[in-house]
């Protein structure tokens, strides 16, 4: 398949598919940009890994890793369960606010004054 085949089967964006061509991730002697079952897996992984919050540049370190470095692909995905937790507890703190104003609205039916008056 070429790029607008496999962008238009699997809805995968052009920008995806022009980072990982550039990538260079193809065996010695592949020419051209015919997508084999191997790279549609390992476009899958990068939306995947997009989706966590993988930057560009760390989808194609994780990926060049491959299988040799488990524990560096280990690592950069405990990085980034770290930072997702650690945002997991903000929005939940956020939560607790909101649910406080929601609170004082229904049981005094007012939320205490941002600016007292003067």
């Amino acid at each position: 398949m070429n790029r607008e085949e496999v962008s238009r089967c699997y809805g995968l964006s052009m920008e995806l598919l022009e980072q990982y061509e550039n990538w260079n991730l193809r065996k010695n002697g592949e020419k051209g940009f015919s997508y084999s079952a191997q790279d549609l897996q390992r476009l899958s992984l990068v939306v995947l890994l997009r989706d966590i919050g993988f930057s560009w540049e760390e989808c194609r370190v994780f990926l060049c890793l491959e299988n040799r470095e488990a524990s560096c692909r280990l690592q950069m995905l405990e990085q980034h369960r770290n930072l997702l937790l650690e945002e997991i507890h903000r929005q939940e703190g956020l939560l607790e606010q909101l649910d406080g104003l929601r609170f004082q609205l229904e049981t005094k039916n007012t939320v205490f004054p941002l600016f007292p008056e003067n």
